[in-house]
C-alpha cells in the first residue's frame, strides 16, 4: 500500500477526533480509532481483513503510553496500588496476547460484528447509569478476582483493539475500586 496525502489527513482528523472525544468523556479513543481507522483504509482500497488487522493493531499501539500514563497518575494519587496494578498489568498481558490470537484466527466480518455489539453495550450502559452516584466496590482485589478481571480485560482489549478503560470506565462513575 502506499500511504496517499488522504491516508495522513484521514489519520490526522481521527487522532483529533478521537483526543478529543478522549479529552471529554475521560476514556481511551480506541473505540473510535478502530473503525475510523477500518473505514478509512477500505475506502482507500485495502483489503477489509487487513484493514481490520491493521486498525486493531495501530489501536493496541497507542494504549501502551495511555495506559503508562494514566498508570503514572494514579499511583502519585491512591496508596497500595502499585502491587494489584503490576499484577492486574501482568494478567492482562497474557489475556492480551489470547485475545490477539483469536483475533487472528476470527473471519474480519465477525470481528466487526464483536466490535459493532461493544460499541452498542457502552452506549447503553452509559445511557443507563449515567445519572448513578458512586458506591463502593462490589469485588474484593485478591488475586483470583485480579487474575479473572486481568485476563478477560485482556482478552477483550487483544480481541478488540480497545484498552481496558473502556470496560472499567464503565463502572468509574459506580465504584470507588482502586484498580
Amino acid at each position: 500500500m502506499i500511504f496517499t496525502l488522504e491516508y495522513f489527513i484521514g489519520l490526522i482528523l481521527i487522532g483529533v477526533v478521537a483526543g478529543f472525544a478522549s479529552g471529554l468523556l475521560g476514556v481511551g479513543g480506541g473505540f473510535l480509532i478502530v473503525p475510523f481507522q477500518y473505514f478509512l483504509l477500505e475506502y482507500l482500497g485495502v483489503d477489509p481483513s487487513l484493514a481490520m488487522m491493521i486498525s486493531l493493531g495501530t489501536s493496541l499501539a497507542i494504549i501502551i503510553p495511555t495506559a503508562t500514563s494514566g498508570a503514572s497518575r494514579h499511583l502519585k494519587v491512591m496508596d497500595n496500588i502499585l502491587k494489584p496494578g503490576i499484577r492486574l498489568g501482568l494478567f492482562g498481558i497474557v489475556g492480551g496476547i489470547l485475545g490477539g490470537l483469536i483475533a487472528s484466527m476470527l473471519p474480519t466480518q465477525i470481528l466487526k460484528i464483536i466490535f459493532g455489539c461493544l460499541l452498542l453495550f457502552i452506549a447503553i450502559r452509559n445511557l443507563v447509569s449515567a445519572d448513578k452516584k458512586t458506591s463502593k466496590a462490589r469485588a474484593k482485589f485478591n488475586l483470583i478476582n485480579i487474575a479473572v478481571v486481568g485476563v478477560l480485560v485482556g482478552i477483550s482489549s487483544g480481541l478488540l483493539g480497545v484498552g481496558a478503560v473502556s470496560y472499567t470506565h464503565l463502572r468509574a462513575h459506580e465504584t470507588k475500586a482502586n484498580l
